[in-house]
């Protein structure tokens, strides 16, 4: 179900994992999404880090 969710509609899917982490419900997350989107996130941060510093 997670992964369907995360594929029809990404911002219930957000919703509804950060619904799961605060009730610590963490055998019903989807895991393997939730690692690339955390990845991913990281990936852009460090982008847009290298991105701020350019110009100083």
């Amino acid at each position: 179900m997670n992964a369907i969710l995360y594929e029809t509609d990404f911002y219930a899917w957000t919703r509804q994992q950060v619904q799961l982490l605060k009730a610590g419900q963490l055998n019903y997350l989807d895991v393997s999404n939730l690692i690339d989107e955390v990845d991913d996130m990281g990936g852009v941060s460090v982008t847009n880090l290298k991105v701020d510093w350019s110009f100083c």
